[in-house]
Formats: structure tokens, sequence, C-alpha cells
């Protein structure tokens, strides 16, 4: 366990790490000029990251997570006012609990052939969406339990290909649909689905 004091740190990048757990105190971030994300993990890495506040301001790469080939663990994370996706994840196993993803360029979360479990976490006032899957096999899973996606420009989930399962998620005010599925296999549990701009869920294609 690596323990990190409080302060602003510029750019974190880790590739082909096992078990590495990185621990903030309150006060500690983690900032980008853009030019690359603000966290950066790759090449097959596990790692846990803990109590940090996440920004990279503007560039192509400005991404505040960005989840490449590895297994990742968030946990009372802020990654907010980033010039693209607050958390972004390629063929990678993610798990993000008590964390906020908020006011993105892009989306709040987006999962791109990954594995993903979001528990306690908020996805609001993003640009593009609040979450957004992507999946070319079926045996990506996207879950989320207990947490709220408001509010966002776009729709507040969206996904195509693989399987998503919502309980007890909260997915209101959003600009487009509440829950936009195609080609998914689809559950929604005990959430509460409302005021979206267009539809509360549109299916095409999967099962829901």
């Amino acid at each position: 366990t690596i323990f990190v004091a409080p302060g602003v740190y510029h750019e974190f990048s880790v590739k082909n790490e096992d078990n590495l757990r990185i621990l903030a105190a309150p006060g500690a971030t983690i900032s980008s000029d853009g030019a690359r994300p603000a966290v950066r993990v790759e090449d097959s890495t596990k790692i846990s990251i803990e109590g940090f506040k996440v920004r990279a301001a503007d560039g192509d790469y400005a991404h505040g997570i960005d989840c490449d080939n590895s297994q990742l663990f968030l946990k009372k994370m802020q990654s907010n006012w980033n010039a693209r996706t607050g958390l972004n994840a390629i063929l990678c196993d993610v798990y993000a609990e008590d964390s906020d993803f908020l006011t993105n360029r892009e989306f709040g979360v987006n999962a791109t052939n990954s594995s993903m479990c979001l528990k306690n976490v908020r996805a609001s006032d993003n640009d593009e969406g609040g979450v957004s899957v992507s999946q070319e096999l079926p045996v990506y899973k996207v879950e989320a339990h207990d947490s709220y996606v408001a509010n966002n420009a776009g729709h507040g989930v969206r996904a195509d290909g693989g399987s998503l399962r919502l309980r007890n998620v909260d997915i209101f005010e959003n600009d487009g649909d509440g829950v936009s599925v195609f080609d998914t296999f689809t559950k929604v549990e005990d959430s509460n689905v409302f005021r979206n701009s267009e539809k509360a869920v549109m299916a095409e294609g999967g099962t829901l």
C-alpha cells in the first residue's frame, strides 16, 4: 500500500503492476494539462485507487481516469470537470464504489469491451451522457447498483451489446432516453426512470 499526502500531483501512470494499492489522504488531487489522462492504468495492471480528486483540463486525451487492459478498483473518487470522460475503460474489469463522475465534456462513465460494476456512483451533468457502454461480445457485463444518473445532456444510460443490469438506480432529467439499449441483454430492477426528455426505456434487439 502506498499512502499519498494531501497536495496536487501531476498525472499518475502505471503499467504492468500487480496488486498495487494507492490510498490518498483528504485533499489529494491528480491533475493533467490534457496531453495525457490524469490517471492512466494499462498493460495488465491490477490496482486499487482510493480517495483522490481527479481532473484533466483540456486536450484530446484528457480523460480523468483511463483504463486499458487492466483490473481497476476505485473507491471514494471524484473524477469531475474533465475535458473528455470521467472514467474510460477499454478491455478492463472495473469496480467503482462511492465515487462521482460529474460535469465531464463527454460521458461520466464509458465502458468499451469491458466488465464493470458501479455501486453508489453518481454520473450526472455530463455533456454527452451519463453511462455509455459498447460491447462486441455478450461475455462483457455492466452492472450499476444504488446509484443515480441525472441531468446529462445525452441519454442517461446507453448500451450497445453485452449485458446490462440496473438495480436501485435513479435515472432522471436526462436530455435523451433514460435507458437506451441495442442488442443488449438488459435487466432493470427496483429503479426509478422518470422525467427524461425522450423515452423512459428504449430497447431495440436483445432482451429486456
